[in-house]
């Protein structure tokens, strides 16, 4: 297989040995690698996680992925490919940005860096992750603490008119965006069940959907809340 490179016989020795190695290098995997700056390689990679995360997710990778922007303006590389960006230059940025946050958020950034590297090296973009190679800080991790039951007690005392919302919470663990999200379709109430899912506006943080047992308690309460303000599912007992 030779290129048409003119007359001169030299240039179609080389156009041939240049046509050779290219091959080889297909057969062994070493395919060609692209290597757009760090810039617009960030800009696709946020295209990406639009399209296929939550925008929490997306809000937090972009705020992230700012940080590093800045530390590589204020460092005169702006304009670094993905290749010029070095373990020495992120173990850099690691340190200078803990001086302005706890050890804890460093490591979620390293680990946005770490995750756009990953998603290079797909994209064929890049040959390795710079990344791997800087240790993160040590995380201790906390057990979780529970409230008493005379934090409970005052805590529903104290609750101005949000009773029913923050007994929901207590009694069946929702996390906060499930209760914010939460509509009177989501209870059976034959079944005596809370289905957690998404909707189009939200999505669980997993994307699945679960669901949680309503005990007699918080049955009773949400039978009193006002069909007006809440309107209630046909499987409510207003319904039957």
């Amino acid at each position: 297989m030779r290129k048409s490179v003119g007359k001169s016989k030299k240039l179609a020795i080389l156009a041939q040995k240049e046509v050779e190695v290219g091959l080889a290098k297909k057969k062994l995997g070493w395919e060609e690698i692209r290597d757009p700056t760090f810039y617009d390689f960030q800009e696709k990679y946020l295209r990406y996680l639009q399209a296929n995360t939550r925008p929490t997710t997306y809000v937090r990778y972009r705020k992230a992925l700012q940080h590093f922007t800045d530390f590589l303006t204020s460092y005169g590389t702006a304009s670094a490919k993905l290749s010029q960006i070095s373990f020495q230059l992120i173990e850099e940025y690691k340190q200078e940005r803990s001086k302005a946050v706890k050890p804890l958020t460093v490591n979620v950034e390293l680990k946005v860096l770490k995750a756009l590297y990953n998603f290079a090296l797909k994209c064929k973009c890049a040959r390795e992750n710079p990344v791997s190679e800087v240790s993160f800080y040590k995380e201790i991790e906390k057990k979780p603490r529970f409230l008493q039951k005379e934090e409970i007690k005052e805590l529903l005392d104290n609750s101005n008119g949000l009773y029913p919302v923050l007994y929901t919470f207590l009694k069946t663990g929702l996390r906060k965006s499930e209760l914010i999200n939460l509509k009177w379709k989501d209870i059976d109430f034959r079944r005596k069940y809370i289905t957690v899912e998404s909707k189009e506006d939200w999505r669980t943080k997993t994307g699945n959907t679960r669901e949680i047992p309503i005990g007699d308690d918080l049955m009773e309460i949400l039978n009193k809340l006002p069909a007006l303000h809440f309107p209630k599912s046909p499987t409510s007992p207003n319904h039957l």
